[in-house]
C-alpha cells in the first residue's frame, strides 16, 4: 500500500500469489482477488491499517482464479473470473456477494455462466453489467467473449453484439455518450 507520498506502509500479511484485482468499500477496507490462497481462498480483504480482515469469511472461496472484484453502489460484491465454485455453489465463474460476505442468492448466473475466463466487468448505470474474456457462450448463447447481462445475472437478449470479438476481451468501459 503507497501512502500519498509516494512511501509504502509495512504490510505484516502478505498473499501467496498474484492479485489481479481490488477495489475499495466505503468504509475504506480494500477487496481484492486473484490466484492466492493465503490469507483467503482467492479473495480477501485489507483493513484500513493493511492488515487482513480475518472477518470476511467466504467459506471455501473460488476454487479458481478470480480476476474481477467490484464494490456496488448497495454495498454487494461482484466478483469474476475462472472459478466454477465458490464457497462450495456450483457458479457460472460469476457470483454476487451480500455485503455480509455471503452468496446473493437473486444473483443467479445459471450453472453455466460463462464457458470460459471472464477478464473484466463493468458495471452500467442501469445496473446492468457488461463482461468480457475468454468464453464463447453464457448460459449455452453464443456471445464471442462479449456479453450483457441483468442485474440478476440473466443474459440481456437485447444486448446484440453480432459475431462477437474474436480475440480475448481484457477490458470494458462505457463512453459518455452511453455506447
Amino acid at each position: 500500500r503507497l501512502n500519498p507520498n509516494g512511501t509504502t506502509d509495512a504490510y505484516s500479511n502478505s498473499v501467496n500469489n498474484s492479485i489481479f484485482s481490488c477495489d475499495l468499500q466505503n468504509d475504506g477496507k480494500v477487496i481484492f482477488g486473484g490466484s492466492f490462497t493465503i490469507p483467503g481462498p482467492r479473495i480477501a480483504r485489507m483493513n484500513v491499517d493493511g492488515s487482513t480482515d480475518y472477518s470476511f469469511d467466504v467459506g471455501a472461496g473460488a476454487n479458481d482464479q478470480v480476476n474481477v472484484v467490484k464494490v456496488l453502489n448497495n454495498g454487494k460484491i461482484l466478483v469474476a473470473g475462472n472459478f466454477t465454485n465458490f464457497a462450495g455453489v456450483t457458479c457460472g465463474r460469476i457470483v454476487r456477494l451480500n455485503s455480509n460476505n455471503s452468496l446473493d442468492t437473486s444473483f443467479n448466473s445459471g450453472q453455466q455462466g460463462a464457458d470460459g475466463n471472464i477478464n473484466c466487468v463493468y458495471i452500467l448505470s442501469n445496473g446492468k453489467i457488461i463482461i468480457g474474456g475468454n468464453f464463447l457462450s453464457y448460459n449455452g448463447v453464443l456471445v464471442n467473449r462479449l456479453v450483457r447481462i441483468n442485474s440478476d445475472g440473466s443474459i440481456d437478449s437485447s444486448f446484440i453484439v453480432g459475431s462477437g470479438a474474436n480475440q480475448v476481451v481484457n477490458c470494458v468501459t462505457e463512453q459518455a455518450d452511453g455506447k
